[in-house]
């Protein structure tokens, strides 16, 4: 059954990512590529209640979002976690934390994102 038909179809909007081209590396410290912005469909929703509560300790007393897409995001866990994407949602910047892929469900993503200050 291919659910990302249903995403879709409950997209809450076109939102906008700021993505990082990647890093060159000099005495070993990143220096980030420039950066542009992609646009994606997806369900955006805030993170409240037991769910919330449900999340990795870091990340409880912090502005988070669930995001459902079927874009492929850059998240702060993989080899381009240095420069992970960022979702702007209500006029405010939120870095993509964490990853659920959901392929065998309907190709989709869930992702978490956290406020940036």
């Amino acid at each position: 059954m291919n659910l990302a038909s249903v995403i879709a179809s409950l997209g809450t909007g076109t939102y906008t990512v700021t993505r990082t081209a990647a890093a060159t590396w000099a005495s070993g410290r990143a220096t980030a590529g420039a950066t542009s912005p992609i646009t994606i469909d997806a369900v955006i929703l805030p993170v409240t209640g037991k769910k919330l509560e449900r999340l990795p300790e870091g990340m409880r007393n912090n502005d988070v979002i669930a995001i459902w897409t079927s874009t492929l995001l850059r998240t702060s866990e993989g080899a381009d976690s240095a420069f992970p994407d960022l979702v702007t949602y209500g006029g405010k910047s939120y870095q993509v934390e964490v990853v659920e892929a959901w392929a065998e469900s309907g190709s989709y993503y869930k992702y978490l994102a956290m406020k940036r200050d």
